[in-house]
Parts: structure tokens; sequence; C-alpha cells
């Protein structure tokens, strides 16, 4: 027997004992005494569980290179065999996995864990592997009923028929940082009934039927599934599903797995019947016969796919079968980008009378093939949010109440029967038949009821001058319509006309955009919009600032006059104006009369000769600071004789550098905080070191 019964056995008779004679002393108490020890003997009696649980948590270790007669608790004195490890683990304990490989290991757990001590096998160092050799049996079996056993970290299971078996009716398995590989089965293989199951960040690779399966036990519909989690994963080479969810599951997530070619079934299928509250997330599926496979399911939510290169099939499908309970209920499919299928990007079909596919929403899905339906039964389908600009829908079989709808109110034809209408919280059009909807950069929003749409033109790439967009609108008398249309050159000048008259101009916003209403109807009216002669302005600047002066400078791309607006406020601007009527592209202003030390705002306009006007941002610049007199100063301006040049000179005695140059003379008084500097007009040198009747000014500064 191990040494923790043994120690059980101490702690229990110790406790026995113990009670024994508080059972004495109780008789002598009175009630409350004896309620007293009630209360302590309770927490003795949790202590002591404590204390075992304590007690019966080992640790492991297992070498190539051990012993099974080794006590196998330490890295010295390991055992050999995994399995033989995994027979006498039991809850709390650890099983460390040593770098090596064993060939023809099939480890099986005799015990469960419980929630607060589980059984966990682990790599110690390394990359542990388990080699089945020909591909029989399991690589790890947890039998059924078992749970609460965690087996992860960088442990390699190969060769064998399934590299992890779990048993039915089985619970709380987390299966995390393994790499599964080479087999002639399952990667991951539950049976029925199993729950809270975690397979979490393995790779899952060159399997036969599937990468990971969930199954049910044929002929019994009264086992479930539930609360199994399938994330972070990478599987590839899965002869078969990458991920197959077999039957009466309920409650599973399937998120942010990378699957690449699955062949012959699907990357992830759910299938058969009873399964519900299904969570596919995140998942990107490249090169695989289809892409996302769905039969049988009910509350499933499928978004944020990346599927591409379905090189069989579909990209998305779902489908119904003999099975009547293979039905199709309440699932939302959005988000999702599906990308080269050889068939159809997304196809709904069923092909047994009354087996249904009913309340289905498509929202903002991205495909590239065609959107197919086929066969009866088909029902309450809402495609939403369309992304893409065209859009083929083949419609084979009646489908009752198929809506296409954009939320924003988005501009769109379609050349199948039906009358798209425009509401104040959608745009929608009741399909009834196989055809192509085309949408385009341009929402409608009427203030109520609803109004119709007919774009007869619609490209925005013309040059300027051409009419880029033609269409029709109608709606009741006084209704307001608001019109918004983008992919516009960003601040470009765009005229709308309305019925042939000019009815607006309007500049695009920095990201294309324009937008326009109108409320007067009837008569049904049209529209068209025209890129007119646009001004752009560039280089605004204010130079050659002085306390009472400045000069506005600006470019335009077409020859305009030039008006500037200036204030010391910027709310004030529009008020005082300088302006210069003469055509051309190189702006300047002279801004005058200005007070020193000054911020001033000023905003630029150009108007062409066709009357296009632009501006400009608020600019502001400051004037500088006007210095006054210090001390006891004094202005001399006089035209002295024989005065010597001080000035530095360049290179020989009589060179004389022809520019205007300061002399400092130093301070005027010691009292004063400036001094003094004298001017020289050059101009009236001669290449003398003496000065000819030149003028001398005398001035300070800081």
């Amino acid at each position: 027997m191990k040494t923790k019964n043994i120690e059980k056995k101490q702690v229990r008779r110790t406790e026995m004992h113990k009670h024994k004679i508080e059972e004495n002393r109780d008789k002598e108490y009175t009630p409350y005494i004896h309620l007293f020890f009630i209360m302590n003997f309770g927490i003795s009696f949790m202590l002591l569980f404590a204390v075992i649980g304590i007690a019966s948590a080992t640790d492991y270790y297992v070498a190539t290179w051990g012993s099974d007669s080794n006590n196998g608790t330490s890295v010295d004195e390991p055992w050999q065999h995994p399995s033989y490890a995994a027979q006498q683990a039991e809850a709390g304990d650890t099983i460390y996995l040593l770098d090596g490989t064993w060939y023809d290991e099939h480890v099986v757990f005799a015990n469960s864990g419980n929630a607060t001590r589980p059984i966990i096998i682990t790599a110690y160092n390394g990359t542990p592997t388990l080699d089945g050799v020909d591909k029989t049996g399991n690589g790890i079996e947890i039998p059924s009923d078992h749970s609460f056993i965690d087996i992860k970290g960088n442990i390699v299971i190969k060769n064998y028929a399934e590299g992890i078996y779990i048993g039915g009716k089985s619970s709380h398995i987390n299966i995390t940082n393994l790499t599964i590989t080479s087999l002639d089965g399952w990667g991951v293989y539950m049976r029925h009934s199993c729950s809270y199951i975690t397979i979490d960040n393995n790779t899952i690779t060159h399997t036969g039927p599937a990468g990971a399966i969930i199954t049910h036990l044929a002929g019994h519909d009264e086992y479930n599934f539930h609360h199994i989690t399938i994330t972070n994963n990478l599987l590839d080479d899965n002869n078969h599903d990458a991920i197959n969810v077999f039957g009466n599951c309920d409650e599973v997530l399937i998120a942010n797995n990378l699957i690449y070619n699955a062949t012959n079934g699907a990357g992830i299928m759910v299938h058969n019947y009873g399964n519900k509250n299904v969570i596919i997330r995140n998942n990107t599926l490249e090169h695989c016969t289809r892409g996302i496979w769905l039969i049988g399911v009910e509350n499933c939510l499928v978004e944020d796919n990346m599927i591409s290169d379905s090189y069989a099939h579909y990209g998305i499908f779902l489908y119904t079968y003999s099975e009547p309970r293979s039905w199709i209920r309440n699932v939302t499919i959005r988000n999702n980008i599906v990308r080269n299928s050889s068939m159809y990007g997304i196809y709904v079909a069923t092909y047994e009378a009354g087996v249904e596919v009913s309340d289905i929403l498509f929202e903002n899905n991205s495909i590239e093939n065609v959107f197919s339906f086929e066969g009866p039964n088909i029902s309450n389908i809402t495609i939403r949010n369309i992304p893409d600009a065209t859009r083929k829908f083949a419609i084979n079989d009646i489908v009752s109440n198929l809506q296409i709808e954009f939320t924003d109110g988005r501009v769109f034809s379609e050349d199948s029967p039906g009358t798209p209408r425009w509401y104040p919280e959608k745009s929608s059009l009741s399909l009834t038949g196989t055809g192509t909807v085309t949408t385009y950069n341009m929402t409608v929003v009427p203030a109520g009821g609803n109004a119709t749409i007919t774009v007869n033109k619609f490209d925005t790439s013309l040059p300027q001058g051409e009419i880029l967009i033609d269409f029709t609108a109608d709606t009741t008398s006084g209704n307001n319509v608001m019109f918004t249309v983008w992919d516009l050159k960003p601040n470009h000048y765009y005229l709308i006309k309305r019925d042939g008259d000019d009815f607006a101009t309007k500049q695009a916003n920095s990201s294309g955009y324009i937008q326009f209403n109108n409320s007067e109807w009837p008569p049904v009216r049209t529209f068209t919009i025209t890129e007119i002669p646009n001004i752009n302005i560039t280089n605004v600047q204010a130079t050659s600032l002085t306390p009472h002066s400045a000069i506005i400078e600006w470019n335009t791309d077409v020859e305009a006059d030039s008006k500037v607006t200036y204030d010391t406020e910027p709310t004030n601007l529009g008020t005082l104006w300088k302006n210069n009527s003469v055509l051309t592209r190189s702006h300047s202003i002279l801004l005058s009369g200005l007070d020193n030390d000054t911020t001033y705002y000023f905003m630029v306009y150009s108007t062409d000769s066709e009357g296009n006007t632009a501006n400009s941002a608020i600019y502001n610049f400051t004037t500088p600071h006007l210095l006054p007199p210090h001390g006891n100063s004094t202005v001399i301006i006089q035209s002295p004789e024989d005065v010597n040049d001080n000035r530095l000179r360049s290179s020989t005695p009589d060179e004389v550098l022809n520019d205007t140059v300061w002399i400092d003379v130093g301070r005027l008084s010691p009292d004063v905080d400036y001094r003094d500097v004298i001017w020289f007009n050059l101009s009236r040198f001669n290449s003398t070191d003496k000065i000819i009747s030149a003028k001398l000014s005398l001035f300070w500064y800081y």
C-alpha cells in the first residue's frame, strides 16, 4: 500500500481518537458548550480532508531510461513507462515525461481527478514522444466515465490509429499544446455524452478520417454532448473533416483555428441532427473540399471566418437530407469572407420534402461566387448588408420570404422580379427569382414612409464634365429624402441638377462624400451629379512680417482672384477683407495697419472665371514686437568727414565688403541696458580706408 494511504489512516485514527475525547466531555457541559464542540468537530473534519488532499498530490517522473520498480517521485529515480504512471496516478497527481521517445506505448488512465485536483500529464523538458509504430490502438486513452484529466505541454503523439481517445460520458478533459500527427484514424476522438472538453492550441496533422471528431452513439439520442471547446488549433491534411461535430451537441465553440487541406469532407462539419448553440468564429480555412458544412443545427452562429479555395464544392454549405431532424433553424452567418470556391460561395440546399431550412440571417458576408438556393422548404431568409459591388443569386426553387436589405439605406439595383424600396431604417427587396444585385456607393434615407430609386448610371471614375450619376427618385409629397454619395474626389466640387436645372453645388469632404436632400415631390425627380472645375488652394503662408504689416501668399491650380479675411479673433473672420481681382495662380495680398506684437487669424479665398470658389483653412501669424527707446538715447544724423572705417575687412586693408554693416561702438551710458551701433551705407565708400561724406545714424538695440 502507498505511503500516502498509510498517512491517510494515521490521520483518520488521530481524528477519531480526538472525537472520542470530545464526545465524553460533551456530557459534562451545557447544551451551548455542546454546540460549540459540534462546530469545532465540523472544522476539524474539513481540515482532515484538506490534509488528505495535500498529502495525495504527488509528482511522478517518467523517463525512457527509468524503471517501473523505482518510486518515480524524483528525476533521479523515474518510472520507465507512461502507461504505468497513468495506472498509478490519482486525483491531484502530475506525471512529468522527460524528453525521449517511447515506442508502442499505449497510455490508459485508471482514475479520475476532481474539480480542485485534476490528474495531469505533461512534458518535463524537451518534446517527449509517444510513437505507436504500427498505427494501431490509441496513444492516450481516457476510459468512459472519467473526468478531470489534463493532457498538455509539448508532448508528441504519432503513428497510432487515434491520437487521443475520450470514452463516453467523460467530462472536464483538457487537451492543450500537443502535437498529434501521422495517424490512420482521428487526432482526438470523443465518444457519446462527453461534456466540458477543451481542445486548445494543438497541432493535429496527417490524420485519417478527421483531426478532431465528436461522435454520438447511434441509436441513443438521449446521450448528448455539451460544452465542447475547440480553439486555437492548427489542423492540416485531415482526410475527411478537420473538425467533425457529429450529432446531439449543445454549447459548442469552434474558434480561432487554422485549417488547411481537409479533404473529402469539410474544414468544419456540424451534421446529422440535434446540434444547437454552436458557435463557429474567426477560423481560417484554406484549400478544403468544402469550407463550413452545416446539417441539423439550431441556434447556430457562424461569424468572422476566412474561407478560401474550397476546391471541390462550396465555401459555406447548409444542407438537409432524408433524416427528418436534419432541419436547419435560427442560424446567423455574418462577417465571413469566402473566396475562390469552385462552385458556389454560399449554397443552401434541401433534398427532401418536409425537411426545412428556415429563419436564416446572412449578414455582411463577402463572397465572389454565386449565392445559390435549391430545393423545397426554404423560408424566411434575410440577406443583409451585402458588402460586394455585385452579388449573383441562383434560385432554383421558390424561396418563401427571401429578403435583401441594407440597414444604412444602400442604393442597389436588381435584374430579377421585385421592386426595391427605401425606408427610414433600411432599404429592402423581396427577391423571387434568379438574378444579380448590384450595389452603389450611395444611400437614400426618407424621413418617413418609403421611396423608390432607379439608378440609370453610376460611374464616379469618369472625367470632369461628364455625368457621373443619374437616378430617379419618387416618394410622397413633402417627404424629405436625404441622399449621400461617396467614392468621389476629396475636396472637389460637384454640381447636382434636378430635372435638368441646377439644384446644388457641393464640395466633397476629405473622404469623398457629398450629401443633399429634397422634399419637393411630386413629380418623380431625376437627379444628375457632375464634377465641375475645382480650385485647389495650396502653400498658404504669412511672410515679410513687420510690426505693422504682413504679406499673405498662396497658390491655386487654376487662375483665380485673391481675397483675404483677417481679424484678431477667428470668430470674427469675414469682417475685414483685402482683395485683388486680377486672375492668377500665385496670390499675394498685403495687410497693413496692423498692431505690433499681435496674433492675427486669416483665411484666403479664390474664385475662378466660372464662379467656382474655394477657401482655405484658418491660419494665423503674430506681428513682431516694436522696441521703444530706453534711457537718455539720442539719434544723430550727420555727415562727418575723415572718420576711420572700423568695419571688418575681407582680406586686404583697402578691400571693403560691399554690403550694409553695423559697427558696435559700445555703450552710450553705463546706466542703461542697450548698446550703440553705427550704420554705414557702403555705396558711399571708396576703395580706401577713409569714409567720404557717408551718413551716420545712431541706433540702439537690446
